[in-house]
């Protein structure tokens, strides 16, 4: 008895698992007839027959070395390869191998003439191949023509709606804040590092890796333009990333470091500690650490401590500061700045406008202001139609859009004064007014939330304080976390002074 092995493949323009398994029952349905024995399989899915790199196929190949079986079945030729001189190649090989290939479906004849008509279903099977190819490379032109998106899965900073790409507003801002970085010089893990560690910096709670920041970087479709087989479209990407800002980032070299010392790494969301790992020595320009001690009285104390002086490293002079102490200057100063009127409307502003949206979204306001949207849409397009000849239908329709609108509006309306919640803006300011003002009591919580969203760093020198801010402009990178000590005067130097400042015991604030 014969011993056969059957080779199947299918590519992937709109074929499936259903393909072989028609390829296999056609193989086997011969073996049957030709009282051949079946002793292997060889299987490729969504493989391309214009090359032999195909991981069944290779293997097939090797095994023709061996006895395991005398001929290969395949349903076509073009099974086998759509290229003919790979084709003549590897039938040569497994003729050597004393090997036979058959084509179950199609009868070619062990003779002069089979030679001339295998050759010629080979050819039309390239050309087909060509063709196909052919076919779709011109259908994805003219689509990328029209803006469609063709490419499969959108990259980081797109969404895809009805076959175009849109800017997704979360991650389009990490998009931007990765671009900034890079043009500042901060390194690629140095900018992963970056997005993983500082939330505001990645609304997308997405983790990063320096790999896919390099990627992000080198995709020129960030600016609007997107080349492909030498023609370049301008109308498939929505712009993120000015022409400007591109360029900085491909010359720029990265030249900064963070400074990664140990304690940047801790957890410190539910420390007492309020400005870990935010303290720096202004002395010796290293992050202060923590440390506590009893007191003669038996009372523990708790302390921001320059790493240097309390090991005896260097001839740092910083002593120890009072956890107290310092935290009670630093919000001070900081609320001072926060209480500022226009400061105080910027946030109450930003403050009421999200509230209100909450409440439509409950109410149901959010659809109908959807609704609203699409019927001035309607109306614009029928104004263009008024020069026509369908003018006198375009007014009716006009009139009839406008009632409809108007309708909208009274119950949009309707639903506002009916809402039992009466919160004004005047209210919003008066209430951030309280909790910025000096006689509200902080609680822990709240300083935490101050430390987290407005400050960078704090460094203490032996006769001031210097307190960076950060959050200036959400839509622009503003991470500084290690202190830039040669350009210091751009930092906000608070008014305290802390030898003027005494602790809450009445004890020496060192």
């Amino acid at each position: 008895m014969i011993k056969a092995a059957i080779y199947a493949r299918y590519s992937s323009d709109k074929q499936n698992e259903q393909s072989i398994e028609g390829q296999m029952r056609y193989c086997k349905k011969y073996a049957q007839d030709h009282d051949m024995e079946i002793v292997s399989e060889y299987i490729d899915r969504a493989m391309s027959g214009t090359t032999d790199n195909r991981p069944s196929f290779k293997r097939m190949m090797k095994d023709s070395l061996l006895s395991k079986w005398d001929v290969v079945l395949v349903y076509k030729l073009d099974r086998f390869s759509r290229n003919k001189f790979e084709s003549a190649n590897n039938k040569h090989i497994l003729k050597q191998n004393n090997k036979k290939l058959i084509s179950v479906t199609e009868l070619i004849p062990d003779s002069p003439e089979g030679i001339i008509l295998e050759s010629l279903l080979e050819g039309l099977s390239e050309y087909y191949s060509a063709e196909l190819s052919q076919k779709i490379k011109r259908g994805n032109h003219e689509s990328r023509l029209k803006g469609i998106f063709t490419s499969g899965k959108p990259p980081f900073g797109y969404k895809l709606v009805d076959k175009h790409l849109q800017i997704d507003e979360k991650e389009s801002m990490v998009v931007k804040a990765i671009f900034e970085f890079s043009s500042k010089g901060y390194s690629n893990n140095d900018i992963a590092y970056i997005l993983n560690s500082e939330e505001s910096f990645n609304p997308t709670n997405k983790k990063f890796y320096a790999a896919l920041i390099n990627k992000i970087l080198h995709n020129k479709s960030y600016t609007g333009l997107h080349e492909f087989g030498g023609i370049v479209y301008d109308n498939i990407y929505p712009q993120i990333i000015d022409e400007e800002t591109w360029n900085k980032a491909q010359q720029q070299k990265p030249t900064m470091k963070l400074d990664r010392q140990r304690p940047y790494f801790r957890d410190y969301s539910k420390s007492t500690y309020l400005l870990m790992p935010k303290v720096y020595c202004g002395n010796c320009k290293r992050r202060m650490e923590t440390t506590s001690g009893t007191s003669g009285s038996g009372v523990m104390r708790y302390y921001y401590a320059c790493k240097n002086h309390k090991k005896g490293e260097s001839t740092c002079g910083m002593k120890a500061i009072r956890k107290e102490l310092l935290e009670d200057v630093v919000f001070r100063a900081l609320k001072n700045i926060l209480r500022k009127p226009h400061i105080i409307d910027k946030m109450a502003n930003k403050l009421f406008e999200r509230h209100q949206e909450l409440i439509d979204c409950e109410l149901g306001i959010e659809d109908l202001l959807k609704e609203k949207e699409d019927i001035s849409a309607a109306i614009d397009k029928q104004i263009n139609r008024l020069t026509s000849r369908d003018a006198v239908a375009a007014v009716a329709k006009i009139k009839k859009l406008n009632d409809k609108l108007d309708k909208i509006g009274m119950h949009i309306n309707a639903l506002r004064n009916e809402c039992t919640d009466k919160l004004t803006l005047d209210d919003v300011k008066s209430y951030l007014s309280y909790l910025l003002g000096n006689r509200h009591k902080d609680d822990e919580e709240f300083r935490r939330k101050l430390a987290k969203h407005f400050i960078n760093y704090v460094i203490v020198y032996p006769n001031k304080i210097i307190i960076g801010l950060r959050g200036r402009s959400p839509n622009l990178p503003d991470f500084y976390p290690y202190p830039d000590f040669e350009n210091i005067d751009e930092c906000l130097i608070s008014q305290d002074r802390r030898r003027k400042v005494k602790s809450e015991n009445g004890g020496s604030p060192l």
